[in-house]
């Protein structure tokens, strides 16, 4: 079972997560996040609870949207909340990307980020 203290570990040992509607991890195409939605969290502790705060205030939008995910992604000491799409073609995914100037997107098929700049 998908709980909030799975995903605040997974995220932790994984350095991100992804998940909608019973689904978590995608093994295919690329995830771009929607920076609208973006939330930065500095001197994340590793608890659910911020986590649970963003998934109640979204709930709605992720439901609405079968292309809609959440995401997490952890670097150093801040947490990045994002909602996501997952885009299974690779150029439109890097042409989405560099849109919303991301950074980059990852690729859910080889685990791996796409670096946009």
């Amino acid at each position: 079972m998908l709980t909030l203290e799975r995903i605040a570990t997974e995220t932790t040992v994984q350095g991100g997560f992804t998940w909608a509607r019973g689904r978590s991890n995608p093994t295919s195409g690329y995830v771009v996040a929607k920076p609208e939605y973006g939330k930065k969290i500095f001197g994340w502790d590793g608890s659910a609870g911020v986590i649970a705060g963003f998934v109640a205030e979204h709930l709605l939008t992720v439901a609405a949207n079968e292309r809609m995910w959440y995401g997490t992604w952890v670097s150093g000491d801040v947490l990045y909340l994002d909602l996501v799409e997952i885009i299974e073609d690779r150029e439109e995914a890097m042409r989405l990307g560099r849109e919303r100037n991301e950074l980059a997107i990852y690729d859910a098929g080889t685990q791996s980020e796409i670096p946009l700049v």
